[in-house]
């Protein structure tokens, strides 16, 4: 089992740094064949030929918005194999927050906000289906062995990010357990590394990303959660024509476009499950 791991994390590295400067595209014949819009379709992106959009400005591996002002991540590649398929521009709207990204989108400053499905903005937005699922998953101390189940460590001081979409999931699906909220993960894994939490729950990308650019090497993954979070695009309700032109546009992300993108921003760290029953 260790030895399969080594070399399959062995090619991750290396597709990783393939990927680096790869480039993302799509098949152009192979869309131009599939993209199946209507006449009326075709009509709204000639008139919609600029979509105002944002996400959440340090999110990274899965977006933000770096110090020249570009837009990058997993989302952005995502974002731009779409607008080559269709052929329009997404005008990216840098906020100062995640928060303030909410109130640019409730104030229709905005017209599509990169969100998971799961968010409690359906009463502003209708939701593209999604094109990325990640779980979320629990990090601990490294002295800590692999973790079943979320209730195993029910009674621990387990944190959450503020205003996250698959927060209040969480909440209904663990209701006995009193979740304590961050500000954002750099607070929720500090407090794990210094023992002030005992554990943090975050999407595997996000933690695996943050705790290889943090250089935390008293924490790690160490179970996840039966909660999985997916990636769409919220879309203003007086755009909804948009949404399945969207849609048709994820479909047409092939899984080795996707794949490379994956490689390229995720360098995953994984604990081991030990059959102790094998061992007996």
């Amino acid at each position: 089992m260790t030895s399969l791991f080594i070399v399959f994390f062995s090619l991750c590295l290396f597709l990783n740094a393939f990927a680096e400067n790869a480039p993302i595209h799509i098949n152009e014949p192979d869309t131009i064949r599939k993209l199946q819009l209507t006449e009326q379709q075709k009509q709204w992106l000639e008139e919609h030929p600029v979509i105002r959009f944002s996400g959440d400005p340090d999110w990274l591996p899965f977006e933000a918005f770096n110090q020249q002002g570009e837009y990058i991540g997993i989302v952005a590649e995502h974002l731009s194999l779409i607008e080559s398929t269709l052929g329009i521009e997404f005008k990216k709207i840098q906020t100062v927050s995640w928060t303030e990204s909410i109130e640019w989108v409730k104030n229709d400053t905005v017209d599509v906000l990169s969100e998971t499905v799961d968010s409690e903005l359906y009463s502003d937005l209708i939701f593209t289906k999604p094109y990325l699922s990640n779980p979320i998953i629990i990090v601990m101390r490294n002295s800590q062995n692999y973790i079943e189940s979320l209730h195993d460590i029910k009674d621990k001081k387990i944190a959450v990010i503020k205003d996250y979409g698959y927060v209040s999931l969480l909440k209904n699906t663990y209701p006995k357990i009193d979740f304590i909220e961050v500000n954002d993960l750099a607070e929720g894994l500090l407090g794990v590394s210094s023992e002030k939490l005992d554990a943090m729950l975050c999407t595997m990308a996000l933690c695996s990303y943050s705790i290889a650019k943090m250089g935390l090497n008293q924490v790690k993954i160490v179970g996840k959660t039966t909660i999985t979070t997916q990636l769409g695009f919220g879309v203003q309700k007086e755009l909804s024509p948009l949404v399945d032109i969207l849609n048709q546009a994820i479909d047409l992300i092939d899984q080795e476009s996707q794949q490379l993108i994956l490689n390229k921003w995720i360098k995953q760290k994984y604990v081991e499950k030990i059959d102790y029953t094998l061992i007996w």
